[in-house]
């Protein structure tokens, strides 16, 4: 299953939660230009055992070595950022 909120300004940490409740066999997740969300709420996303491609590209609150310090906790996932 692919998911694409891009530019969602009101996408928030809440919302990614609720996203990864319902969305059992997420795969592809394009949340680029989301700026609402934290750091914590994308490291929700570790979670979804399915995900393979995560897009974080233009989001504020994610470091630049985000793969770096973060990536272990997404066996198997493609990172964008």
């Amino acid at each position: 299953l692919d998911f694409e909120v891009s530019e969602c300004p009101k996408l928030d940490d809440k919302s990614l939660e609720t996203i990864i409740t319902y969305l059992r066999h997420l795969r592809d997740l394009n949340i680029s230009g989301c700026r609402s969300l934290t750091l914590e709420g994308i490291l929700q996303l570790s979670t979804c055992k399915t995900l393979r491609k995560l897009d974080l590209r233009n989001i504020p609150s994610i470091p630049p070595n985000f793969k770096e310090k973060h990536g272990f906790r997404f066996f198997n996932v493609e990172i964008l950022n």
